[in-house]
């Protein structure tokens, strides 16, 4: 079985049960090149709507009209056609011949629409204009999540924030400054042929233009760690030498890494063991001593009040990781966003209910209802606590990302898109609890 054939079953295994891209490609057996299967599947993920555009074009046909096993073979083509480097003559010759031996009726259909792809950029196939419809097409993007941004952050940012979830996702890499300095490891990747970038929103992170393989022994002895540079700048706003801070929803424990790398003392808790177990692993690796873990539902958390600061990174739709994960764009809905802020709600409540002088609450979201709405809320019921402007703790260009004293990083910024919003006891200021 060829690499494109493991790449169709994958793209129907997807429609079919709805799961993570690299979950899905990971539990492939027998890939030969990992890489170009990769960018294969996310390919015709990032760019399905797109491609269903140009396809309806070059077909004469509605999508819907097509069966389903044809569809996936004239995304995976035109995927080669239009976005890889792969020949045109080769990505027509191979799927066509897939279409032989899985699609033997419509080999013919098939083998004519690619090449009339070969003929036209896909550019060609667009349409015209700065309406949300024409938009969501060039920008794959369902059109109802495209007028939620809208009218949220405004037309232009709203394109400009679909635009940035097109471009390819690669990862940034933490340096563990308890080990070395952040020039040391800039020479280090230097010294390798990395190519990468300083980090504009966390000063002891860099951007990579490439994966984490020729990086990997360093993640291995706990000299740096994978994360994404948005993760690491929220962890920023916690208040310096709070004292014990619980990362509430932890796993897989970047956050409670790069607040121990900025001096606080962390308990991580989360629900699942297994998704904590990287984190246990790492904080061996880059500490030399046992992770603070404690399992329970972040709803119920089990710790004593009086603590000094509480992270509630809640679960979330992940509007903001369309880049990293483009499945997921074509799985939610409205209703899905909704049903999220009932456990959020829950969380934060549990967070306020241990008497933090602080606590930040964040998702990777993008969205009102998930992060605005979410903390109004629960404030109604808790009367000793206000919003905290998060510019008064920010330093550098992440103060660039706060409006009215809340981060709204979206990802134009490079990173991953999150909100976070500050909230503190209604007399930390004038105690000076709560300072950079």
């Amino acid at each position: 079985m060829s690499d494109r054939e493991r790449t169709y079953r994958i793209l129907a295994r997807l429609d079919e049960r709805p799961t993570a891209a690299q979950l899905a490609i990971d539990h492939e057996a027998g890939i030969e090149d990992r890489d170009f299967v990769r960018t294969l599947v996310l390919g015709v993920l990032r760019w399905r709507l797109r491609l269903d555009h140009a396809i309806e074009a070059l077909a004469g046909r509605a999508i819907a009209s097509i069966d389903p096993p044809v569809v996936h073979l004239l995304r995976l083509g035109c995927c080669q056609i239009w976005f890889t480097n792969v020949a045109g003559y080769a990505a027509v010759s191979e799927t066509v011949s897939l279409a032989g031996r899985l699609t033997p009726r419509a080999k013919g259909f098939v083998n004519a629409v690619l090449r009339r792809a070969t003929e036209r950029p896909i550019a060609s196939l667009d349409p015209e204009g700065d309406s949300i419809t024409a938009v969501s097409i060039r920008t794959a993007h369902p059109t109802w999540l495209l007028e939620r941004w809208a009218a949220t952050f405004g037309a232009a940012r709203a394109a400009a924030i679909a635009e940035a979830d097109q471009e390819l996702s690669y990862p940034d890499l933490l340096v563990n400054v308890m080990r070395w300095s952040v020039d040391d490891a800039a020479q280090e990747l230097t010294n390798r042929g990395i190519v990468f970038e300083r980090s504009l929103l966390e000063p002891a992170m860099f951007r990579l233009r490439e994966s984490t393989a020729r990086v990997a022994d360093l993640v291995r002895h706990g000299r740096a760690y994978a994360m994404d540079e948005g993760s690491a700048a929220i962890a920023s706003l916690l208040p310096r030498g709070c004292g014990r801070v619980i990362d509430l929803a932890a796993a897989p424990g970047g956050k409670s890494i790069a607040l121990a790398l900025a001096g606080h003392r962390v308990v991580s808790h989360d629900i699942s063991i297994g998704r904590i177990q990287p984190l246990v692993r790492a904080n061996a690796k880059m500490f030399g001593r046992a992770a603070r873990v404690v399992i329970g539902d972040g709803a119920h958390a089990p710790f004593r009040r009086g603590v000094d600061a509480v992270l509630v990174d809640a679960p979330c739709s992940a509007t903001g990781t369309l880049r990293k994960n483009p499945e997921a764009r074509w799985r939610l809905t409205p209703q899905r966003i909704a049903a999220m802020t009932t456990t959020q709600a829950s969380m934060l409540d549990a967070a306020l209910s241990l008497e933090p002088d602080f606590c930040l609450y964040a998702t990777c979201s993008l969205e009102p209802e998930e992060n605005d709405a979410v903390v109004d809320g629960v404030l109604a019921t808790h009367a000793g606590y206000e919003r905290f402007d998060l510019a008064t703790l920010a330093e550098g260009p992440i103060a660039d990302w706060i409006e009215s004293g809340t981060l709204r990083l979206t990802p134009e910024s490079g990173a991953d898109g999150f909100t976070a919003i500050g909230i503190a006891r209604k007399n930390s200021r004038a105690q000076g609890a709560i300072v950079r």
